[in-house]
């Protein structure tokens, strides 16, 4: 796996923490908020750059996935 950068890993440990909270993936706009991110762009930017890193599997066409 490669290494993330300081965005990503937050985004990650986001993403984690939530999973584990709430027993579902966050959307899009839960990481926006609960990152401090202003754009889904950005958010999805960096899920794509996590998953190409080996970090996490992201399922196209479904709903938080």
């Amino acid at each position: 796996m490669k290494p993330l950068n300081d965005r990503q890993q937050r985004i990650l440990d986001f993403v984690r923490e939530y999973k584990a909270r709430h027993g579902i993936a966050p959307g899009i706009r839960d990481i926006m908020e609960g990152v401090g991110i202003s754009s889904t762009s950005v958010v999805v930017y960096n899920l794509k750059n996590i998953e190409k890193a080996g970090h996490l599997r992201l399922l196209g066409g479904k709903s938080r996935a």
